[in-house]
């Protein structure tokens, strides 16, 4: 097998799996997560304005770029509804939420988030951009940190979402 056809097959699992994720969570009332990819356009704004959106190459690295941080910043999201599941079940608007409401189960949507935490790292190796992937990386971190409980922290809870949306 070809190294451009393995890698055309991992572009095309990738956004396929990112495709399923959608099809399971967006009908059961969640990807509020879709702000977050709106917020991820504006990638795309840059590139218009100075010319560059024509530059094939760089209008697909930017686009499995958007692909790559839409598959991390899911999962960021999946994993703090995962922990935040309890508190979630009271809060009068987040109880619709898939994993709240029932209609995912949290074993289900761990295997979500490590899907699109996967898709993402993929997208990312394949982009070949080694400071794209560090950010990546960084984004990750720092989100799961915020999500595993930096959010309670005062101070530390603001620069950790600013951060997050600077490297987006």
């Amino acid at each position: 097998m070809s190294v451009k056809l393995f890698f055309e097959a991992l572009i095309k699992f990738s956004l396929g799996t990112i495709l399923v994720g959608l099809l399971i969570f967006l009908p059961a009332g969640t990807f509020s997560y879709f702000n977050g990819w709106l917020l991820m356009g504006i990638l795309f704004i840059p590139m218009f304005f100075g010319g560059m959106i024509l530059d094939k190459n760089r209008l697909m690295s930017a686009v499995m770029g958007f692909f790559a941080f839409c598959a991390a910043s899911s999962a960021i999201y999946i994993l703090n509804d995962v922990r935040d599941v309890e508190k979630d079940k009271k809060h009068p608007r987040k109880k619709n939420r898939p994993l709240a409401s029932g209609a995912v189960s949290k074993s289900v949507a761990i295997v979500w988030l490590l899907t699109f935490l996967m898709a993402s790292v993929v997208i990312s190796v394949i982009v070949g951009n080694l400071s794209a992937a560090i950010l990546l990386v960084l984004y990750i971190v720092l989100n799961i940190a915020y999500s595993m409980g930096l959010k309670n922290r005062p101070i530390i809870d603001i620069l950790i979402l600013a951060s997050g949306y600077i490297i987006r």
